[in-house]
């Protein structure tokens, strides 16, 4: 069980909305659900997935009272 985990991004459980959004960017979509927000991040026709023969890359983000409480990211089951 790891003690602190943080992205390469330094993303890490309990960081703020607009704290995920300085270091990420505005490009997401916003879905609302059983949490308060879920961010989604989508990378589509660039050099890191097409290194991989994939069509798309996602990060989806989930937060609960303005702070991030889990992240998945990676290829989707196609």
């Amino acid at each position: 069980m790891f003690e602190y985990f943080f992205t390469s991004d330094k993303i890490k459980l309990g960081i703020t909305k607009n704290n995920l959004i300085a270091i990420k960017g505005n490009n997401y979509k916003i879905k609302k659900k059983n949490y308060n927000e879920i961010l989604e991040y989508r990378i589509e026709n660039n050099k890191f997935i097409s290194r991989y023969n994939m069509p798309i890359y996602i990060a989806t983000y989930y937060f609960n009272n303005n702070k991030l409480i889990k992240f998945r990211f990676g290829f989707p089951n196609l």
